[in-house]
């Protein structure tokens, strides 16, 4: 049976607002708002069908099993390459001649992203729309954490030296630093495209065995990167099967602190889609496989995660009790012994990741917006001009916590800043929280540069052509 949480899930991994959706459908958007809440109102199949005629995907029930993600008119081109590979399970439920687990993760990743530059973005999108949750995420997600590489078949000898590797991953952090800096997928798919090159590597030729770890660790970074990528380009389907195979990958390459950041970037998607209770499990299964084999400042951002679930289930205790840890894990990083990878976790990301979930508990317990306000504050000063997509969450939500405080033209200023630095990134995610900001700004008061910053955040919010 589908239910508002699946309607919500879809419209989200979509990058569209419930008042975008609610105009297309030429329906009430409070009235969406209560059936995707659960307050007291049905999912009625034609709701459905306007869901899926404007969303332009199929949208099945959250159980489970694998989701049937699209009909068949939508795979029929795409499905025999990716079950040739062995990854029917990624794309559908359907397990094609071979499990994963028989198949290389330079297999795996191989067909899947050939498959994915072989369509223009719409046709990718509907191809492997949809999200796996519950029990078959999880579960895809511990098997292939303490799953090993299946034996090598025959394969020739004369690969890459340590010359090109070097090059190699020098273009995966090139990659990585472009995307935290601007958000979308401007280089979604030159990402894409190098990590086709590293698995046809990795599968056509023999390496040693060093080699062969960081080739596969290079994998697992563009691979997650095309995570964020996808992600950020209103593909959420697409990113949780990138997040899969770079955990694979990662595995393969006996990196469980990139394992640990892995799961901890699939668990925040699932955060905002709402599945709060299997982005927890995602943490915990971080913490739980890294034990003792991961630095202080992933123990800091994982715990963050933990907190993140905590605020969103209105338990403040909880979430002081493990943003504390955070607190206290960050104190003791030495940046000498950090992976690179994690430098973006600072004092500056604590506090907006800090202030962005109290703003979750003060819009409950509205006495919690003065605290939210300091931490954001902090997180604005603090931000370095290298993230525009965290900098834009940070500023949107300082502006949301003084629209909570009363104080309308603060909020006014500090969200004409913020429009400066959306306006900088094509992030999908940036401009759904930004919808939100407008939405409540526009329901909350008629103050005279509210109504003003409203008008400048309209075009903004105006639909874009795909990448």
């Amino acid at each position: 049976m589908i239910t508002g949480s699946d309607l919500r899930a879809a419209r989200l991994n979509g990058g569209v607002s419930l008042g975008e959706l609610a105009r297309a459908i030429s329906r009430d958007k409070g009235h969406l708002s209560r059936v995707e809440t659960g307050r007291g109102r049905q999912v009625t199949p034609a709701l459905v069908r306007d869901y899926e005629r404007a969303l332009n995907i199929k949208i099945t029930p959250a159980v489970d099993e694998p989701r049937a993600e699209s009909d068949q008119a939508t795979t029929t081109d795409v499905l025999p390459a990716l079950r040739s590979a062995g990854i029917g399970t990624l794309v559908g439920g359907e397990v094609g001649e071979m499990s994963p687990s028989k198949a290389s993760t330079a297999e795996l990743v191989s067909c899947f992203t050939k498959a994915d530059l072989s369509f223009d973005r719409r046709a990718a999108a509907r191809a492997v729309a949809g999200l796996l949750f519950g029990a078959a995420l999880l579960e895809q997600a511990e098997s292939w954490l303490v799953g090993g590489e299946p034996p090598a078949g025959p394969r020739r000898t004369a690969g890459i030296g340590y010359q090109e590797i070097e090059q190699i991953e020098h273009a995966a952090r090139v990659f990585r630093a472009w995307d935290h800096r601007f958000g979308g997928g401007l280089r979604r798919k030159a990402v894409v495209g190098q990590l086709t090159e590293v698995a046809d590597e990795l599968r056509d030729f023999e390496h040693p065995a060093d080699l062969t770890r960081r080739l596969h660790g290079v994998m697992a970074h563009l691979a997650a990167t095309a995570a964020t990528m996808s992600w950020d380009s209103g593909q959420g389907g697409v990113a949780q099967r990138y997040y899969l195979l770079a955990l694979r990958a990662a595995r393969a390459g006996d990196d469980p602190g990139f394992c640990a950041n892995i799961l901890a970037g699939m668990a925040r998607q699932q955060y905002y889609l709402g599945r709060v209770t299997e982005g927890l499990e995602l943490v915990r299964l971080a913490q739980d496989s890294t034990s003792g084999r991961i630095t202080p400042a992933v123990r800091a951002m994982l715990y963050t995660r933990e907190a993140w679930a905590y605020a969103q289930q209105n338990r403040p205790g909880a979430f002081r009790r493990a943003t504390s840890r955070a607190e206290d894990d960050l104190r003791d990083v030495d940046p000498e012994h950090e992976p690179y990878w994690i430098s973006y976790f600072d004092q500056g990301e604590l506090a907006g990741v800090t202030g962005g979930r109290l703003l979750d508990l003060a819009r409950q317990t509205p006495k919690l917006a003065g605290e939210a306000a300091t931490w954001l504050g902090q997180a604005v000063a603090l931000r370095k001009n290298i993230s525009l997509r965290s900098a834009a969450l940070d500023q949107i939500g300082f502006a949301e916590i003084r629209l909570i405080q009363g104080e309308f033209d603060e909020a006014a200023r500090l969200g004409h800043e913020a429009l400066n630095t959306v306006e900088q990134t094509q992030s999908t995610r940036v401009r759904v929280k930004l919808a939100e900001f407008y939405r409540q700004a526009a329901c909350t008061t008629n103050s005279r540069p509210v109504v003003e910053l409203c008008a400048r955040i309209r075009p903004v919010l105006r639909p874009t052509p795909a990448l």
